[in-house]
């Protein structure tokens, strides 16, 4: 006598359909995410309508215009002699350590923010140049993940898929134009590799 198995029903099919789809979504990024590379690089320019002098403060200003943006919560710390200016960004779910790594007023200045808790190290570099109308700004990003968690194969779709690694400089840009109470500029992505 052969026994035959029930069948599953279509509300049991539905169920096994709808759990394979949101585990896809979940799975399907991450499995992705692991093959992407742990270097990204992104630059944007602007035309601001005031002098060297005056965009180079405003962008020198970390308590002012922070390199995570406006929703960071600056922390000092003391100088120490012979180092470079050096402090802590606190944001919602993690902190980041920044310090200046160059300064030459009123053209350059390279700033490197360590995300300890998610394993990214980012550099910021920011390059000034007069212009009949003011100054351009080119601002460049450069992340680089330092030590891979479980989380990494997703933070590198979002930033090889998303662009946020021009989108974080644009915004950094339009702050720094507003706090300097500029109209918002027009900020244009840059080639990296051939500008």
């Amino acid at each position: 006598m052969t026994v035959e198995s029930p069948k599953p029903s279509a509300s049991a099919r539905g169920m096994w359909l709808a759990l394979g789809f949101v585990l896809s979504l979940f799975l399907v990024p991450y499995f992705v995410g692991m093959t992407l590379p742990d270097d990204y690089t992104g630059a944007v320019r602007a035309e601001l309508p005031a002098e060297p002098a005056a965009v180079w403060d405003a962008i020198a200003d970390h308590v002012g215009n922070p390199v995570s943006g406006e929703s960071a919560r600056v922390l000092e710390s003391p100088p120490v002699e012979g180092e470079d200016p050096r402090w802590t960004e606190e944001l919602e779910r993690t902190s980041l350590q920044v310090r200046t790594v160059s300064a030459t007023p009123p053209t350059r200045l390279e700033r490197v923010a360590t995300d300890a808790t998610n394993g990214v190290e980012t550099t910021w570099r920011y390059e000034l140049a007069p212009t009949a109308a003011g100054t351009e700004v080119r601002v460049s990003q450069h992340i680089r993940i330092t030590d891979p968690t479980f989380t990494t194969p997703y933070f590198r779709v979002f930033a090889h898929y998303l662009d946020f690694v021009r989108q974080a400089p644009r915004d950094y840009l339009v702050g720094v134009a507003l706090s300097m109470r500029l109209p918002e500029p027009t900020v244009t992505p840059v080639d990296s590799a051939n500008d």
